[in-house]
């Protein structure tokens, strides 16, 4: 499983459950307590919802553009959409419930309906913290019959699996017919383009940029897509890394004080940002620079 590889789910205490229903995909359930880390871009949808928390538990994320801050509280839940760096530090002790989906699955149960691209179909879930008391029990009882092999519960787990699935996209607006009328004047465009340039040093939130462009949250990534070709938080990682190759070019800094003056994490998400955007990282592109190359 490319999450538990990829991330700082691997050495936490955890049990682990795996579908052997039509539809693949896998279960955690995981003891967590203060993390601060970074998550990498990986192929699979993950759903997540806390079974358990300490008291004063509060978490901050930062995807998609968001950064938001709040307490943990027992009927949130959070998606991570594939293909998505995220930024997470959270407090206080907790019991985490993690569905973890490959797209191969997503594209199984959905059928013909399914999104070309399921980094953009899901990305109007990571807007802001939600609740679905529906999914919360569903994931609950999924995770409870995972452990038994009767016939029934997996028919009733391929059943959840489609419910799940089909009420996400639901909830992101996907099978919204109406949200292909909706369309971001050039003018109004060009504004969010604008503030997204003169705040690259800062965090970027999709609901400033949906205002700006008078459209809900909701909706705002699928038609900030259709007009650009990008999702905004590929868009805002393509201008920082232009930003911060200006700055290499002129040598203003270290690597890591241009990591943070170009609005990364910190240097490392501006090492895998530079890398996934141009096939180099920025010390080779220094490098390069220096010995009078041309980058490839």
């Amino acid at each position: 499983m490319e999450y538990i590889r990829g991330s700082h789910i691997s050495d936490r205490p955890r049990e682990h459950r795996r579908s052997e229903g039509r539809f693949p995909f896998e279960m955690l359930l995981v003891d967590m307590d203060a993390v601060d880390i970074c998550v990498p871009d990986l192929p699979e949808l993950l759903l997540s919802v806390p079974l358990r928390i300490s008291e004063g538990a509060a978490w901050r994320w930062e995807m998609e553009g968001v950064s938001r801050e709040e307490p943990f509280r027992l009927e949130q839940l959070m998606v991570l959409p594939p293909h998505t760096v995220s930024r997470w530090n959270a407090t206080g002790r907790r019991s985490q419930l993690f569905l973890i989906v490959p797209p191969a699955t997503v594209v199984r149960t959905v059928g013909s309906a399914c999104p070309m691209d399921l980094h953009v179909a899901f990305s109007p879930l990571t807007t802001i913290g939600w609740e679905d008391p529906l999914l919360r029990i569903l994931l609950t009882e999924v995770w409870d019959r995972l452990g038994g092999n009767c016939v029934m519960d997996r028919l009733f787990i391929d059943g959840a699996v489609i419910s799940i699935l089909s009420r996400l996209l639901q909830r992101a607006g996907t099978f919204n017919q109406n949200v292909r009328s909706i369309a971001l004047h050039p003018s109004k465009l060009k504004r969010v383009l604008s503030y997204i340039e003169s705040h690259l040093t800062s965090s970027i939130e999709i609901v400033t940029l949906a205002n700006i462009a008078g459209i809900s949250p909701r909706h705002f990534g699928r038609v900030f897509w259709r007009e650009t070709g990008e999702t905004p938080h590929n868009y805002v990682m393509m201008r920082r890394v232009e930003r911060a190759k200006s700055l290499i070019v002129s040598q203003q800094g270290s690597l890591e004080e241009i990591a943070k003056t170009c609005g990364f994490a910190d240097q490392s998400h501006f090492t895998r940002s530079m890398k996934k955007a141009m096939n180099i990282t920025p010390d080779r592109w220094r490098r390069l620079l220096t010995t009078h190359a041309e980058p490839s």
